[in-house]
């Protein structure tokens, strides 16, 4: 799965990590999304997510950026883009490794947010 998000005036294109690497993604970065989530009355988005990267450390930013960055291509370009486009744009990079994180945690921030409002998963019994 791809998905294309536009940012400013820029459409960038960001596949679906593997299963192994999104679960990396949730050991480096879910933890500090779900409590920065915990003290928020918001649904988990893009700018929680930003918010959090800030705090994440610089080894753990570059896990993230090697796990979910690395593929992404601006739309009708065959090179994955790299860092130093976003020379003078930092908020930018920041914004589009956020929307990386929810392209490829959506199902788990879904699943918080609904554990947040009180909202559980049917259980294993009750699905047939």
């Amino acid at each position: 799965m791809i998905e294309s998000v536009t940012i400013k005036d820029k459409t960038f294109n960001i596949p679906q990590a593997s299963a192994v690497q999104q679960a990396e993604l949730i050991q480096v970065a879910g933890g500090r999304i779900a409590f920065s989530s915990s003290k928020s009355d918001n649904a988990i988005d893009v700018n929680l997510i930003k918010g959090s990267l800030i705090t994440i450390g610089t080894d753990n930013l570059m896990k993230i950026k090697s796990l979910v960055f690395d593929r992404i291509h601006l739309s009708g370009e065959s090179e994955p883009v790299g860092i130093e486009f976003f020379q003078g744009q930092i908020d930018m990079f920041y914004t589009l490794l956020a929307e990386a994180i929810r392209v490829n945690l959506q199902d788990f921030f879904i699943s918080l947010d609904n554990a947040k409002k009180g909202i559980n998963p049917p259980s294993s019994s009750a699905v047939q």
